[in-house]
């Protein structure tokens, strides 16, 4: 792919790492552009290392050969070019049909068996909803991708499920197994030590520090 004869429709994010684009491209093409050439000086570093990990993510994702997940365009020149997909984000969607948390725990369980982990499910605004219901997974920038699906694997692994049932419980409650209900109760060692000890660290260096929330600086995320 050539960066040439790019439009912007529309500015998703604008944050110290950059900013994320809805492009029209020739032909009228829509895909999306994280332009990480645009951060702040002092931040340049860790958004080239984020979109460089985002890139070998989206590499691995397009073997899956899923039009519900991202594929990477190109990469290079301060730019990430991936795929668009056409829909509405769960967070305003708000989806209580059973059958989309079904389909989504299926395209999880995919993306698992690729050895991907994504780190950041526990958002409404990362779950997409397009066409009748069908679940697709945006914003892989905090991905993880394991060759060897080792322990630490596994319990990112159970996280990512985790979030999805969260999802189910803000959204369609009533459709909530009883496996459902004991996942949500026994959180895994990291999300207890996450909440416990790091949380308010996260928290304190991003928004006092860095002056940076995701959710304030996302119309959606994408």
């Amino acid at each position: 792919m050539i960066l040439r004869n790019l439009t912007t429709v529309k500015t998703f994010k604008k944050d110290i790492f950059g900013k994320i684009e809805l492009v029209s491209r020739d032909k009228g093409e829509l895909v999306i552009c994280r332009n990480f050439g645009d951060a702040k000086l002092f931040a340049r570093p860790l958004a080239f290392y984020l979109a460089y990990r985002e890139k070998t993510i989206l590499n691995v994702l397009g073997k899956l050969n899923d039009s519900r997940l991202p594929r990477l365009l190109y990469f290079g020149k301060g730019f990430l070019v991936r795929s668009y997909i056409e829909g509405t984000a769960l967070k305003n969607k708000k989806v209580a049909d059973k059958s989309y948390y079904d389909a989504a725990a299926k395209l999880l369980k995919k993306i698992h068996s690729a050895g991907i982990v994504h780190n950041d499910l526990e958002k409404p605004e990362n779950w997409l909803v397009t066409g009748d219901n069908i679940p697709g997974i945006i914003d892989f920038q905090l991905a993880c991708y394991f060759p060897k699906k080792g322990k630490i694997f596994k319990l990112c692994l159970k996280e990512d499920m985790r979030h999805l049932i969260k999802q189910k419980k803000r959204f369609s409650p009533d459709n909530l197994s009883e496996d459902d209900k004991i996942i949500l109760k026994n959180k895994t060692r990291f999300a207890k030590i996450w909440r416990k000890d790091f949380k308010k660290i996260y928290n304190f260096i991003t928004r006092k520090i860095l002056h940076y929330s995701d959710r304030d600086n996302s119309q959606f995320s994408r």
